[in-house]
């Protein structure tokens, strides 16, 4: 992963300030669209109460915390900062576990295998489409027989153009523009120039890479009433039994 960004998002979780949702990389007027992700990510992976669930950049547990109340166990993996803030809130929660650090980065006897996996709003945090599978292979390795891997919001330039060039989404820049217009920063981030581009040809190269790598894997619509849903998807990857 990048380590401005990786660094830029330390900044945002030692912010006491700082709300779970902007943590997470959205704004506080997303909340209601925030809430939807849930039931999104549950229906997804299809997740039963049998479930042992890896969540790869759990940030400050939005998905973690409510997605422990429906399966047997989770992890979560992500910067020491945002375990930290996890860890003070949820310590009493038995089912729950965490490991601080870059997923990379992680010794592999630090971790077992997973019936269910989801990575959400990280993989564009990569440097390279070469770290992206990189990336992708150690999380296909954690997968068990017949597990999921949901690797979610996901933004994709080339739909991100395709939705700004219709009069709708002309619109919906404006107005979006005008919303965040009115917030500060929230910390003083530097700009991460070493950041992988993702477009169609991406989202493409990784459907294929799964399949490459004995499993099945499927691209899926990411819903409209969801906060970055008009210009971004999710892909589905399955383990065979």
């Amino acid at each position: 992963m990048s380590f401005v960004s990786f660094n830029n998002y330390k900044q945002k979780a030692e912010k006491s300030e700082l709300s779970d949702t902007e943590i997470s990389g959205r704004y506080d007027f997303q909340l209601e669209d925030e809430k939807r992700i849930i039931p999104d990510v549950i229906s997804k992976l299809n997740l039963q109460p049998i479930d042992n669930l890896l969540d790869i950049g759990c940030g400050p547990g939005t998905l973690l915390i409510p997605l422990s109340k429906v399966v047997k166990r989770v992890c979560g993996i992500d910067n020491e900062a945002v375990i930290q803030r996890i860890e003070r809130k949820y310590k009493d929660d038995k089912n729950i576990t965490t490991i601080s650090g870059n997923f990379l980065d992680i010794e592999s006897h630090q971790l077992e295998l997973y019936s269910k996996i989801v990575i959400y709003s990280v993989v564009h945090y990569l440097s390279s489409q070469d770290e992206l599978f990189q990336f992708l292979l150690k999380a296909l390795k954690l997968l068990k027989p017949g597990g999921r891997m949901l690797i979610a919001d996901i933004p994709n330039l080339d739909k991100k153009a395709r939705f700004e060039n219709t009069h709708y989404g002309k619109d919906e820049i404006k107005t979006w523009q005008k919303k965040v217009a009115k917030k500060p920063a929230l910390v003083d981030e530097i700009v991460d120039q070493d950041l992988i581009k993702i477009d169609d040809d991406c989202y493409f190269s990784i459907l294929k890479f799964a399949r490459v790598k004995g499993f099945e894997s499927y691209l899926l619509p990411e819903s409209e009433n969801l906060p970055f849903g008009r210009t971004r998807d999710d892909i589905l990857i399955i383990a065979h039994k």
